[in-house]
Parts: structure tokens; sequence; C-alpha cells
């Protein structure tokens, strides 16, 4: 934290200037606080604003948010909670306000008391979101001496999703902008909220599916993509291209692309290699999933598969009306047409059908607490076993390092 810089509420040429105390502005997390130093002898101020900067730092790194709220400047009033939840709503792209507002609420219910409602929560001042409000939830939900168990397990994992969905109400990027001071809300100092733990969990380490299994799995899919073909796609873009759940439910035939191949000795003439570029991923940068590096038993690539099962065929290019004209889709049942991989309105695609295809491997015998990320994980072992952990980071959008640390050492792969 740099030293701030000192000012006088007095210009220079006005009466009562060198009487008129010292000054200087603290900034936290996008707000600025004045400090009123009480001495109008400069060298004295700068050494009490160093003093104020010293005793801050210290009690950050200690994280003692109680003495923080003790020695902070904070503003003289402060909005309602109901206030802040409009200015919420009123935000651009945010497209999950009510059930991080509902997150909040619950918080506030399960420390405040049940009994609250609404109106009576709307009402409470911003100045109830400190870091004792979020520890005293954390001792509600979880006990600290509880032997570890699925119940503890499920517990955390609840009550670090309501903390991470009520906190994006205030993350650092609304706050910098200044839309909720442009909206008219006060907020009070928010680093005590903002800075609460959350519950660690162990990792899980990878480990390897049987291959009777998958082979069982495989057979087994010809069942399911006659009973159910969202749910076999579902299992295709998993197991043969490494999507995360969301990013299977994002995929669009647009985002599928026909790739020119480089000739070879071997192969003077290849063909055009099918390749989707996810644009939205969880890290946040594109990435490009060829669709055939790994066959069915049929000798099948996951691209030949999902063409077959497209209620709308992929389009050859968005100017090309011969190719639309050739291949117009069905045009029966209330989703159609439509352009991403997977069937049905974004609950379908993300929720309902991956639930399906839990429920038949469930069926089967699966015994995993994860389903389709264990087929991502599976395909990235195919990958760092055949090309490499380079390549299989650069498949899954992860770095390297965390690449090796989930798979070297169960593959013993050259780093």
């Amino acid at each position: 934290m740099k030293l701030p810089r000192l000012y006088k509420k007095r210009a220079p040429d006005e009466p009562g200037y060198r009487e008129a105390p010292w000054y200087c502005i603290f900034q936290y997390h996008g707000t600025r606080y004045p400090r009123c130093l009480e001495t109008p002898d400069k060298t004295v101020a700068a050494q009490r604003a160093r003093q104020l900067r010293e005793r801050i730092v210290r009690t950050v790194q200690l994280e003692d948010w109680p003495a923080l709220d003790r020695i902070r400047v904070r503003a003289p009033a402060v909005g309602s909670l109901g206030q802040l939840f409009t200015a919420y709503r009123q935000l651009a792209d945010i497209a999950s306000a009510d059930a991080n507002i509902w997150a909040l609420r619950t918080i506030i219910r399960a420390v405040h008391g049940p009994e609250l409602t609404d109106d009576q929560i709307d009402a409470l001042p911003c100045s109830n979101l400190t870091s004792g409000l979020l520890e005293a939830y954390k001792r509600n939900c979880v006990d600290p001496q509880a032997p570890f168990d699925d119940t503890k397990r499920s517990a955390i994992t609840s009550c670090n999703s309501r903390i991470r969905q009520a906190r994006s109400i205030l993350k650092r990027s609304l706050l910098v902008s200044g839309a909720y001071k442009a909206a008219g809300v006060r907020l009070p100092d928010l680093v005590g909220f903002k800075n609460v733990l959350l519950f660690k969990q162990p990792k899980h380490p990878f480990v390897p599916i049987p291959q009777d299994i998958v082979a069982a799995i495989w057979t087994a899919s010809a069942k399911l993509r006659e009973d159910d073909p969202n749910a076999y796609r579902a299992f295709l873009l998993a197991e043969c291209c490494g999507l995360r759940r969301g990013e299977a439910a994002r995929l669009r035939w647009s985002e599928v692309h026909q790739l020119a191949v480089q000739p070879t000795a071997d192969n003077p003439a290849p063909s055009p290699r099918p390749v989707a570029r996810l644009g939205i991923t969880k890290s946040g940068h594109p990435r490009m999933i060829p669709l055939d590096l790994v066959k069915t038993p049929s000798g099948r690539t996951a691209y030949d598969e999902l063409r077959d099962l497209a209620r709308v065929l992929p389009i050859k290019a968005p100017t090309d009306p011969a190719a639309n004209a050739a291949h117009p889709g069905r045009r029966d049942g209330p989703n159609a047409p439509t352009d991403y991989v997977l069937d049905g309105h974004w609950s379908d695609r993300y929720s309902y059908t991956f639930a399906r295809l839990s429920a038949w491997l469930r069926a089967l015998g699966w015994q995993r607490r994860k389903v389709a990320h264990e087929f991502r994980k599976h395909f990235g072992s195919m990958m760092a076993e055949k090309y490499g952990t380079r390549t299989g980071a650069l498949l899954l959008g992860n770095t390297e390092k965390v690449f090796a640390a989930h798979y070297d050492a169960l593959l013993q792969l050259p780093g």
C-alpha cells in the first residue's frame, strides 16, 4: 500500500490555511475514505499517515478483520440491502442475479433467524455485510469437530458455493467501475466480507477407469443411441472430446469447422479435419478441439456420430444457401431448428441431459461421484499417453504444470 497524498480542505489563499489540519485518503477496493490527521504540521501528518498505513498492512497480513474495522474510517451513511439488490438486478450481463441474491438472503437467515422475510432483509443496512456474518454462517453449516464424510463434504460444498454467490454481488469489477455509486448505493468497507477464507476440500486423485468398464459402457451405448440420442451425444462430447458439461451445453454447430490438413508423403490428399472452436471456457481462453481423436468401437469418429444424429445438420458456410437448402433439418418440436449440438433449452442441455446420462451409467454399475468430468479425465489420460503432456494440456485447456500434476505420476510420462 502506497503512502497516500496529504492535502488540506482549504486553498492556500483562503484564510486559516496554515491552521487547517492535514488529510489523507486511503483507498479500499474502489472506495476512497478521507482521514483527518489532526495536525497542521505536514511533517507530523506524514509520520501519522505512515504509522496508520503500517497498522493497516500489518492487520491485513494477520487477517484480523475486526481490528481492521476499528482502524478504518467508514462512510457516514450506507444504503440498504434492498437498494443494493435493485441496483444489482439492473446491471448488464448478470444472468444469475436472482440466484446470487437468494444465496445472500439464505446466509442472513441462517445467522439472524429463519423467520426474516425478504422485505425485512431488504430493509437491513449494508453494514451487515461483515466478516462476522460469513464466519457465523460457516459455523452454522459445518461442525469442525465432525468426521469428514460424505455429509460433511456436501455441507462444505454447499457453504462455499453460497458464499461465492453472495460475494459475486460485490465483485471487484462492479465496485471499481462505480456502477453502484452511479446508482446511488452507498456501501461500507467490504474488505473483511470479501476476504473470509472458504473451507478447503481434499483433492481427489484421478483413478483410471478400468478397460473392461469402458468396453462395457461402449457396448451398452448402442442402445443409449436409440433410446436417448441427446444423452448419447453428451457422452461422446465428454469421452471423445474431453468437454466439460458447460462447454458441451454451449457448443454450436457454427463453431465446428473443417480445417485443411497439410499433405504428407504418406497422405498426399488428406481430408479436412473437423475441429470445434470453444469460445467460452472455464479458463476464459478459446480452445480448439479436434472431433476425430477418439473413435468408437465401430471405427467411427465422434464427429461422424454427432453429424448423423444432428437435428439440423452442420452448415458448410453461412453464406452458402445451397448447403442450407440441401439439409434444412427437421422442424418438428418446440426447440427445432437449433444450432446447438445438444437439443433443448439451456436447462435441458446442461442439467437434464447429463442427469439422464448419470442415471444410465448408475444402472450399469457406475459408482464414481462424477460422470462427465470422469470421462474428461479419461480423455486427458488417453491423450497424455498417446501424444504427451504438452498436447494433453493443450486439448484440455489446462496449464502444463497442472496437467502434469494430475497425470504424470499416474502414467509415468516423461516430463
